[in-house]
């Protein structure tokens, strides 16, 4: 297998000139594959272009390719193309030993991996979590497998959390028709979810027992907004060849403050991917199948601890006002949603209580509201 080479940029200090390789000054994207075929669920393969490490561009993924599985006697399964590069294979049944990952590119470029065993990853023992004492939440997984089965293991999440927007409106005013409007739409509780970025993996060669306890898998504040009402995490396990976790490691070594395999990848890397037409041309990624098991734990807020320092949300910086029924012919503010408590003299309704739209929308600050259906 060709090793692929990602260079850095030496910059010399004082008179020198820089120095950027070749290699670099010709800046010809290479093609990045990421993703895991699970054969008990849905999978999603990611195909993106690299980008030279001195660009702070985003990448640019890879869409309008081609890209199927095949098995050792040439049966194939092909996977939708949906969006920004990701190529979906719904839940089947996958029954033979060994596949490889094939690649036809918008260019007409073919690329393929080695054949790969399929393999189970064992049942997930347990995910729990621990108060540090410097304030930190720790995420933490444990798991064993046969003795006979995979020492090597990796580690993928997506964590879910409530939270509130900073009031809760019922009502929002009309700039057109200078009136009061009930709303009946929930816009105070809202759900906002996060993929891991960070490369979890683990080998048991070095312990007694093909084991793995407590190891941390993430970690964020006790007063991180995470922490404010309820939080989940949904653990994914996965078990890997020694190559894919010698891949894994040298990636996570080489790119662990990036976090991601689409970031400036400045180490030399071996995967199991090449160019069939020209094995000189590079290609980053790994390919792995098997069985994945997962586990989904939930921690409400009375369960955290509470922070010495005011929690971090997106509405430190909101205030409300007041609109006063007298006032509303001439409120000319922007169209704000309203407080849903009323003003009251008496028996007498008075006014509103009101904020700008950012402040009682909870969707405004990137959740959605839309109640998972797997929330409890």
């Amino acid at each position: 297998m060709k090793r692929i080479c990602l260079y850095l940029v030496v910059i010399m200090v004082g008179c020198i000139e820089p120095y950027f390789p070749s290699e670099l000054k010709s800046n010809e994207p290479i093609l990045i594959v990421e993703g895991f075929l699970n054969t008990n669920g849905d999978s999603k393969i990611i195909l993106a272009r690299s980008r030279s490490i001195i660009d702070s561009s985003q990448p640019a993924f890879e869409t309008g390719a081609t890209v199927w599985i095949e098995d050792e006697n040439g049966n194939t399964t092909t996977l939708t193309n949906t969006w920004n590069g990701n190529y979906i294979l719904e839940n089947i049944s996958l029954t033979a030993p060994k596949y490889r990952l094939r690649i036809t590119t918008p260019d007409q470029q073919q690329y393929a991996s080695e054949f790969v065993p399929v393999l189970n990853a064992p049942e997930i023992d347990s995910v729990t979590w621990r108060a540090t004492n410097n304030e930190k939440i720790e995420v933490l997984v444990s798991t064993h497998g046969e003795p006979t089965s995979s020492p090597y293991y990796q580690w993928t999440f997506e964590e879910t959390w409530e939270y509130r927007s900073y009031l809760n409106s019922q009502y929002f005013f009309d700039t057109n028709s200078k009136s009061v409007i009930y709303s009946n739409q929930n816009n105070y509780t809202c759900w906002r979810s996060g993929l891991s970025s960070k490369i979890n993996i683990e080998s048991t060669n070095r312990f007694n027992q093909n084991r793995v306890s407590n190891l941390p898998l993430t970690s964020f504040g006790w007063n991180d907004e995470r922490t404010t009402v309820k939080y989940s995490i949904l653990v994914k396990q996965y078990s890997l060849t020694k190559d894919a976790f010698t891949y894994w490691q040298q990636l996570k070594q080489s790119n662990e403050d990036i976090g991601s395999i689409f970031g400036p990848l400045p180490s030399e890397l071996k995967g199991n991917l090449k160019n069939l037409e020209d094995e000189t041309k590079p290609i980053v990624g790994f390919f792995s199948i098997g069985n994945a098991t997962q586990k989904r734990i939930f921690i409400p807020n009375s369960a955290f601890p509470p922070p010495s320092t005011f929690r971090i949300t997106p509405y430190r910086e909101c205030t409300y006002d007041t609109l006063f029924l007298s006032n509303i012919p001439e409120f000319s503010g922007p169209p704000s949603y309203l407080l849903g408590g009323e003003l009251y003299d008496g028996d007498r309704l008075i006014g509103y209580s009101y904020s700008v739209a950012f402040c009682v929308d909870c969707r405004m600050s990137g959740g959605t509201n839309s109640k998972p259906s797997y929330w409890q």
